[in-house]
């Protein structure tokens, strides 16, 4: 009888040791989980191909901008009959393109930080005329 009883005792206390574990377990993950998942977050963002697509990411854009200019220099010196529709066409997709590099540039903690030195912080926004190409890149 003695024995029974502390066998079911023993179990008691097992049970009771393992069911504490796993609560503590739950809990500690639970508190942990805001710094645990900002360092899985920083280390995905500062790892080797996060910052090259980023970097590279940019140089694309602003060049989009250009190459929008470069069709609309083309529009703006041809006679084609539905000129002012392929302009505003191109114009509208030229304003998608800085609505998007300034956004990007915006996001400090993310994007932005591996934007290279040299790039402009923003491109200004507005209609493009001819007489104002973006200068994606800063002289030194």
């Amino acid at each position: 009888m003695k024995h029974g009883f502390l066998a079911a005792a023993g179990l008691a206390g097992f049970l009771v040791l393992l069911l504490g574990s796993d609560l503590f377990g739950l809990w500690y993950k639970g508190q942990t989980a805001p710094f645990r998942g900002k360092m899985n977050a920083e280390q995905q963002i500062e790892s080797a191909p996060s910052r090259i697509q980023r970097y590279e990411e940019f140089f694309a854009l602003c060049q989009g901008v250009q190459t929008k200019e470069d069709q609309i220099d083309s529009l703006l010196v041809s006679n084609i009959s539905k000129r002012e529709v392929a302009l505003t066409a191109q114009q509208a997709a030229r304003s998608k393109l800085i609505n998007e590099y300034n956004a990007k540039s915006a996001q400090a903690y993310t994007a932005a930080r591996f934007k290279a030195s040299n790039l402009i912080y923003q491109i200004p926004r507005g209609a493009y005329d001819g007489t104002n190409p973006t200068n994606c890149i800063i002289a030194e």
